[in-house]
């Protein structure tokens, strides 16, 4: 078991960075539709509206007091699934090579502070237990 304040903050990270990619997905979508008359249907801002709830989902699960390591491990993989995968739909409309990349610059990111967040909670666990 994690303890609980270290993977709360493991979570609010998460979700800052899932909030903030889709709202930049759904700015996006009225960027393009107002600057370039694409209208490319739903896909964009539902992307974008999922990546929303799920930084809100994540903010609840933060509340979670015990939580196992896999469960853990299996949320962020879900969240940098997520990412990737709307970077893979802002891929697919055509945009400029810079949207792309910054979705996938926000997902690496995502997946480098989860990693050191939970090594460091592990490592933390384990000076505790000898001492």
């Amino acid at each position: 078991m994690f303890q609980h304040n270290e993977l709360r903050k493991a979570f609010l990270y998460h979700a800052s960075f899932s909030l903030l990619a889709g709202l930049f997905m759904l700015f996006l979508n009225s960027l393009l539709m107002e600057t370039m008359g694409i209208v490319r249907g739903y896909i964009l801002p539902l992307f974008g509206i999922m990546l929303i709830l799920f930084a809100v989902f994540l903010i609840l699960v933060s509340r979670i007091r015990k939580m196992d390591k896999w469960l853990a491990w299996a949320i962020v993989c879900l969240n940098v699934f997520l990412i990737f995968s709307s970077g893979y739909v802002i891929f697919e409309i055509d945009l400029t090579f810079i949207g792309n990349s910054l979705v996938f610059i926000v997902a690496i990111v995502v997946l480098a502070l989860t990693t050191l967040q939970i090594k460091g909670i592990q490592r933390s666990k384990a000076l505790k237990v000898r001492m």
